[in-house]
């Protein structure tokens, strides 16, 4: 599977991840890198609303394929899910000494006065059994952050969101001088590729067009033409699509290799984007976005990438049900923001170059 394929690239990065990352660690450890014995979950859900429902359905998944070894799903509590249902919430007491649990994962969106709360205190002191928010296992196992359902108070109280001056300034110092290598090194593939847009099409070489940046600051991206040049002449701003029959000869080969992009280490190079981050949408679309999406305007914290985490884990999104899924993995980038991560989706997104899987 894709995830499991595009792994090789942690190899490279996993002395420098573990010791400074230990998000990128875990997520690790939950995707099949490293093993290790760890605990039998027993998944809390007390009321069957469908969002918590989705949330905890994508856990359980990523649970059967992810899960270390040694570990075990051991039942639902008061849910409607295709999955043991052992019992209901006032039973948690007797069931985690019963099952032998080690942990219990709670939908705290659900949960709140519903749950035995001393009872619990008392097995958490006595036996240490460990008591996880369902968002945090919704990250842990799938490398995102879930928005439906999400409070504000778990973004303000859970861990990450640490954007230091040190770690900002050295972000930066990479920026520059990654931008500056690759637009000297390109200039050469630059120019071929300058020459194949001219040969296969008519219009401009580069394409220009605004972006929104950092603090919903625009700016103007830079990308060689793949499309023709009336390609929204009588629609306006829309999303490309797979196969989108506005693309040219050799837009798509341009695409797939995201060569088209190159020119964007200026913009790079000038401080309006960095090398890794949420990707930069069009004011139109963050417009509509914005007002749909719960959280979406808190991906502009950040300056937007070349690349980034959504990038490599997400095909190209064309709906606001792709944007969604994209913001949650933007979100956990946010909080997870590092440089052992950006190494690894530098890593990730050369592969994707080789291979050929770019949008």
């Amino acid at each position: 599977m894709d995830e499991l394929d595009a792994l090789w690239a942690f190899l490279v990065a996993a002395v420098v991840a573990f010791a400074v990352t230990p998000p990128v660690a875990r997520l690790a450890t939950r995707m099949g890198v490293v093993h290790h014995p760890r605990e039998r979950d027993l998944h809390e859900r007390p009321v069957p609303g469908l969002g918590g429902l989705a949330i905890l359905a994508a856990v359980l998944v990523a649970a059967l394929f992810f899960m270390p070894a040694g570990q075990q799903t051991r039942g639902i509590i008061g849910g409607a899910i295709a999955i043991t249902l052992v019992g209901a919430i006032d039973d948690i007491p007797a069931l985690i000494s019963r099952l032998n649990v080690d942990r219990v994962v709670v939908s705290l969106s659900d949960a709140r006065g519903k749950l035995p709360m001393d009872r619990l205190l008392d097995i958490r002191l006595d036996s240490g059994v460990t008591f996880d928010h369902l968002a945090s296992v919704y990250e842990e196992y799938t490398g995102k952050i879930a928005v439906e359902n999400l409070r504000p108070s778990w973004l303000i109280f859970s861990e990450g969101f640490r954007k230091t001056r040190l770690l900002m300034t050295a972000k930066r110092v990479l920026d520059v001088v990654f931008s500056a290598a690759g637009l000297l090194l390109g200039t050469p593939m630059m120019l071929l590729v300058a020459l194949a847009v001219r040969c296969t099409s008519s219009g401009p070489i580069l394409y220009h067009q605004r972006r929104v940046g950092r603090h919903g600051r625009e700016f103007t991206a830079h990308k060689f033409r793949t499309m023709r040049e009336d390609a929204e002449r009588a629609t306006g701003p829309v999303w490309s699509t797979a196969n989108d029959a506005r693309v040219t000869p050799i837009g798509g080969f341009l695409r797939r290799t995201r060569l088209d992009e190159m020119p964007q280490l200026w913009n790079v190079l000038v401080g309006e984007m960095s090398f890794v981050g949420p990707r930069p949408e069009r004011p139109e679309f963050v417009r509509q976005l914005t007002e749909q999406i719960p959280y979406y305007g808190q991906r502009h914290v950040l300056k937007p990438g070349l690349t980034g985490w959504a990038q490599i884990r997400y095909t190209y999104g064309a709906s606001v049900e792709d944007a969604i899924e994209k913001l949650q993995y933007d979100l956990f980038y946010i909080k997870n923001l590092s440089l052992a991560l950006d190494l690894f989706i530098i890593i990730a997104t050369i592969k994707t170059v080789v291979r050929q899987k770019g949008a």
